[in-house]
């Protein structure tokens, strides 16, 4: 998990300076964390302290995902 947030981290600053490679790279990492975090919820049998850990972090990278979903990429010069 530490290293997903690094790099989410990182293609979000990069994104945000213009990249659109590291935008789509953004979108893709969000998805794919976002619906690793659902299965481990649906398919894990997991005590209820992580139940409410992982259902706030899938929240969370919800409101990221919808946010670099909306975000257009400006061209760089």
């Amino acid at each position: 998990m530490a290293a997903t947030s690094v790099l989410t981290f990182a293609f979000a600053r990069r994104a945000r300076r213009g990249g659109d490679r590291a935008l789509l790279r953004l979108r893709i990492v969000l998805v794919v964390i976002l619906v690793a975090v659902v299965g481990v919820l649906l398919f894990l049998p997991l005590p209820g302290w992580m139940v409410a850990e992982q259902g706030v972090c899938g929240v969370l990278l919800l409101c990221a995902a919808v946010l670099a979903f909306r975000f257009r990429a400006t061209p760089t010069s």
